[in-house]
């Protein structure tokens, strides 16, 4: 049997849940000043991974691509001209040790197998994460990915179509 729910508890509840849902990804964590840009740099730049890129770049600045497979990265690109020029790395611990520093956030769109991987490297270095689903595996990883957001004061999300607008 469900309790009756009282107006007020009603209220505080969905201006909580309304609050959270509209908060995008570049406000979520207190940065140096609320008017800046982030740094972002996107790892996996064909088909979902330029649609992020691009997203991104509209409002922050997208610093680095990474991608292994240039021909494809270059199609999956190509209409989409606020990402041309951006330097095009083809492995993300090579971009990670040359402009690590530059780096605030990092998307994440590589095929699955490599979204835990990429998600934890970048964690480890104090980058926040935006990750396509699947986030990981296996439960194991997931607890992994939380206990290192906690410990380098990371925001991390997950991009689901239905649920996230970056």
């Amino acid at each position: 049997r469900m309790r009756p729910i009282d107006r007020r508890t009603f209220l505080r509840t969905g201006v909580v849940a309304s609050g959270l849902g509209i908060a995008p990804f570049h406000i979520l964590k207190a940065g140096p000043s609320p008017n800046s840009k982030l740094n972002i740099a996107c790892v996996g730049v064909g088909g979902m991974g330029s649609s992020d890129a691009s997203y991104f770049a509209r409002t922050d600045n997208v610093v680095a691509l990474c991608d292994v497979d240039e021909a494809r990265h270059s199609k999956c690109i190509a209409d989409k001209k606020n990402l041309h020029g951006i330097k095009l790395w083809k492995d993300y611990r090579v971009m990670f040790d040359k402009i690590g520093k530059e780096i605030d956030a990092v998307c994440v769109a590589t095929p699955e197998h490599n979204h835990y991987t990429i998600s934890m490297h970048a964690m480890r270095h104090g980058k926040h994460v935006y990750c396509q689903k699947p986030l990981c595996h296996t439960v194991h990883e997931v607890r992994d990915l939380t206990r290192e957001s906690l410990e380098h004061d990371v925001v991390t999300q997950m991009g689901h179509q239905g649920h996230s607008s970056h």
